[in-house]
């Protein structure tokens, strides 16, 4: 009875490292092409270009504690990633407290113009089709912090 119990024994952990598959490294395509990072603070949102996909991804103020990361991307098909910096500018250059609504293939965008302190402040609202419907929204960001998002200034 030891005999099978030992035997047992060895079969059991040789199966249980066979689970374990060693996976080769790829290679990582994505580009960052811009990101807001006020000093000594965690990234509150970022641009990442992978092929012809732009992801954004930005902290949920719905989280006082957490950092917690949400994301939104599309394709560039007919210009998309331009037409939503054009978009985006010619908010702030009419200077109205005002909603943009946009729809994506997979994502509603909502871009809600708020002023404080004098300035006209973006925040980025975004709704998953495919999840849950959770609305989560971005922290506020100047023209300036925009157009280095978007790696139009350095």
């Amino acid at each position: 009875m030891k005999k099978f119990t030992i035997l047992l024994m060895l079969i059991v952990t040789s199966a249980s490292y066979a689970q374990l598959k060693k996976l080769e490294k790829t290679a990582d395509t994505s580009v960052e092409i811009g990101k807001v990072q006020p000093l000594g603070q965690p990234v509150q949102i970022d641009c990442q270009k992978d092929g012809n996909v732009y992801t954004f991804t930005y902290t949920d103020i719905a989280f006082k504690q957490l950092t917690q990361y949400r994301k939104f991307s599309f394709e560039d098909i007919d210009n998309t990633f331009e037409t939503l910096y054009s978009t985006i500018i010619a908010g702030y250059e009419a200077k109205k407290e005002d909603s943009i609504n946009l729809e994506l293939p997979e994502y509603f965008l909502t871009l809600k113009f708020e002023k404080s302190f004098g300035m006209l402040l973006l925040r980025i609202r975004s709704l998953d089709r495919k999840g849950a419907g959770q609305i989560t929204e971005s922290n506020l960001f100047t023209k300036k912090q925009i157009e280095k998002l978007f790696g139009k200034k350095k």
